[in-house]
């Protein structure tokens, strides 16, 4: 059963992730083009890593609630499952504020050009 739900949460989030944006011709990177420089690159990373980070704190608030909900009274799985959450709202306030102050730090040290 848990093995079912699991994989309709991979589902759900590959669906969520994906429908957000859709993926144009020059968002791929050819192998033979030239590299791109190391700004090109990092900001490359930067914006897609709070995709990441979302598709997986989604599943994993889908997986604590599940486990929530089939506990049928276990308190302890209950338990088990509220420190989950409580732990994946942590994760997620803390990776925001880590790109907000890489946001912040970007425009402070680099004023005049507009961030991609």
């Amino acid at each position: 059963m848990m093995k079912k739900i699991l994989n309709f949460c991979l589902a759900i989030a590959a669906f969520v992730a994906t429908s957000g944006r859709s993926l144009a011709a020059e968002d791929l990177l050819s192998p033979l083009a030239i590299t791109p420089d190391y700004n090109t690159l990092t900001a490359s990373l930067m914006n897609r890593i709070p995709y990441f980070l979302g598709g997986f704190a989604f599943i994993a608030i889908l997986y604590s609630g599940a486990i929530y909900v089939l506990a049928l009274g276990d308190t302890n799985k209950m338990e088990m499952a509220k420190k989950n959450i409580t732990w994946v709202i942590i994760g997620i306030l803390a990776a925001a504020s880590v790109f907000a102050v890489i946001e912040i730090i970007i425009k402070i040290t680099n004023p005049i050009a507009p961030i991609p």
